[in-house]
């Protein structure tokens, strides 16, 4: 899967739970320094990781 591909994947499952706005005002906040999608995909993930726990 490349990049693209993984954004929409982890864009869909903001979607999904209502959390779109919510986690990229966090994400805005906390991961201003962000400069690829790999690594907004890293944090996106990383934020989905924690609602399992």
């Amino acid at each position: 899967m490349n990049n693209i591909e993984r954004l929409y994947k982890n864009i869909k499952i903001l979607v999904d739970t209502n959390m779109l706005e919510e986690e990229f005002k966090v994400f805005a906040e906390e991961n201003s320094d962000v400069e690829t999608i790999e690594e907004l995909n890293n944090v996106i993930e990383t934020e989905i990781s924690y609602w399992e726990e």
